[in-house]
C-alpha cells in the first residue's frame, strides 16, 4: 500500500509497481513509480524466504513380490540423487537435499542421506512325508516350497536318518537360508518303515512226510523281496491237523518287521508195509540129507582072486586062495561090503529132531505135547544107504 501525506493513492492511477529479484528465495526489490498527479519514483527491499520441504523413507514396508517399488517419497523442491525405486530385496540409499528456495523443517538446508529396503520374501521347503514296505527300497524323497513369486526357484537338499528297520526317520531338508530375494525356513518330515507282510511270501514245499503218530512239525523256507527270513526273528511258525494220516496246515506269522499270515498244507501218509526180513520158514516136507564128511578113515578094500576064498589080509597062507597082487593091464575084481557109517546115523537124528520142532510148533491149544510128537515117529524117514557105485567111485 502506498501513501503520500496521509493520502492512500491508488494503484495504476497515481502509480505503478515493478519488481526485481522477486522470484528465488532472497532480497527483492519494488520500484513505485508516480503515475497521474503523481511523479518520481521509490524503491523498496524485501525479502523472499525459503519454503519448507521434507523427504523420507519406507524403509521397512516393502517387501519383494517381483515388482518394482519406490523406497523414498520426496517433496517438493528436493534435489535427489541415489535409487529411488528397486525390483529386488536389499538395502539401498538415497542422497536427498533443499533446492535454493526451500529448507527442513528445522530450517537447515544441509543435503541428508536417507536409507531405505526391500525385504526378503519368507519361503518354506517343507519335507513331504514318505512310507515304504520294510524290505522295499527307499521312496524319492521330495518337499514342498511354498512363497515364491513366479518362476522362482530355491536350492535344497533332502536326507534322512539311517536305519531300515521298522519305525519312523527324520527327513531333514536343507541348504541356505538366504537365496536371494527369500528368507528360507525348512520343515523336517519323516520317513515311515511300515512292516512288511508275509501275506505274498514264498514258501518253500516240504515234501509228504510218514506218519509217526506223533505231532509232525517240518519247517519251510520263508522268502520275502527276494530275502529268506529268519525263523523266531521275522516269523513263528504254528501247525494243525499234524498227528493223524491226512492233510496238515502250516501257518507263518509274522514277527518283528513283518506281519500278516500265510498258509501251505503237506500230506502225512501212511508208512509203508515193511519188507520181512526174518528166516525163511522152514519147508516141511524132509529133503534127502547131504551126507556129511565121516571123520572116520575109509578101510581099504582087500582085493582078492574071485575063485579064492575069504583071505586074511596080509597072511598069504589064509584061506584056500593066494593074495593076488594088482597087475598092469589085468582084470581086478572088488568086492564092497556095505557099511552104515556113523556120519548116516547123526544127519538121521538131526532130520528127526527137526521135524518134531517143527511139529511142536503146530501144536493145537489143550493138545499134549507126545501125542503131537507121536505122527514124527510113524513118519521117520529112512537115510539111504551109500550105494556099491558111490563106495567104488570113493576109492577111485
Amino acid at each position: 500500500m502506498v501513501t503520500v501525506e496521509g493520502r492512500t493513492l491508488q494503484k495504476d492511477t497515481d502509480y505503478t509497481l515493478a519488481y526485481e529479484s522477486n522470484v528465488d528465495a532472497g532480497t527483492a526489490r519494488v520500484v513505485v513509480v508516480g503515475k497521474g498527479n503523481y511523479t518520481g519514483q521509490k524503491v523498496v527491499e524485501f525479502t523472499i524466504h525459503r519454503a519448507t520441504t521434507s523427504a523420507w523413507g519406507v524403509s521397512g514396508s516393502l517387501v519383494y513380490n517381483g515388482e518394482a517399488q519406490t523406497g523414498v517419497e520426496v517433496g517438493v523442491g528436493c534435489t535427489v540423487q541415489g535409487t529411488t525405486s528397486a525390483r529386488n530385496a536389499g538395502d539401498y540409499s538415497v542422497t536427498v537435499a533443499p533446492d535454493k528456495n526451500h529448507m527442513w523443517a528445522d530450517g537447515s538446508t544441509t543435503a541428508r542421506t536417507l536409507w531405505w529396503s526391500i525385504a526378503r520374501k519368507s519361503a518354506t521347503v517343507t519335507a513331504n512325508a514318505k512310507s515304504k514296505v520294510y524290505g522295499a527300497s527307499d521312496p524319492a524323497l521330495t518337499a514342498s516350497v511354498t512363497g515364491l513369486v513366479g518362476s522362482d526357484t530355491l536350492s535344497y537338499s533332502l536326507t534322512r536318518a539311517d536305519g531300515q528297520n521298522v519305525g519312523e526317520y527324520a527327513i531333514t531338508p536343507s541348504g541356505s537360508s538366504v537365496q536371494g530375494n527369500y528368507a528360507v525356513s525348512y520343515v523336517p518330515g519323516a520317513l515311515t518303515i511300515v512292516a512288511a507282510s508275509v501275506a505274498g511270501a514264498t514258501l518253500s514245499y516240504v515234501g509228504d512226510q510218514v506218519h509217526t503218530g506223533m505231532a509232525i512239525e517240518p519247517m519251510p523256507t520263508v522268502t520275502v523281496f527276494g530275502r529268506q527270513l529268519d525263523l523266531g526273528t521275522d516269523y513263528t511258525l504254528s501247525y494243525a491237523n499234524n498227528v493223524s494220516v491226512g492233510t496238515a496246515t502250516i501257518t507263518v506269522t509274522g514277527k518283528g518287521n513283518y506281519t500278516g499270515k500265510a498258509t501251505t498244507t503237506f500230506a502225512i501218509v501212511k508208512p509203508a508195509d515193511p519188507t520181512p526180513t526174518g528166516p525163511t520158514p522152514t519147508d516141511p516136507t524132509p529133503t534127502t540129507p547131504t551126507t556129511p564128511t565121516d571123520p572116520t578113515p575109509t578101510p581099504t578094500p582087500t582085493l582078492t582072486d574071485p575063485t579064492a576064498g575069504n583071505p586074511t589080509p596080509g597072511n598069504p597062507n589064509s584061506g584056500s586062495g593066494e593074495e593076488t597082487t594088482p597087475v598092469a593091464n589085468q582084470p581086478i575084481t572088488a568086492r564092497l561090503v556095505p557099511h552104515a557109517r556113523p556120519a548116516h546115523r547123526l544127519a538121521e537124528v538131526r532130520l528127526r529132531r527137526r521135524h518134531e520142532r517143527d511139529e511142536r510148533a503146530q501144536l493145537p491149544p489143550g493138545g499134549h505135547q507126545r501125542e503131537a510128537l507121536r505122527p514124527a515117529v510113524r513118519r521117520r524117514h529112512p537115510v539111504p544107504h551109500p550105494r556099491p557105485e558111490d563106495r567104488l567111485a570113493g576109492l577111485a
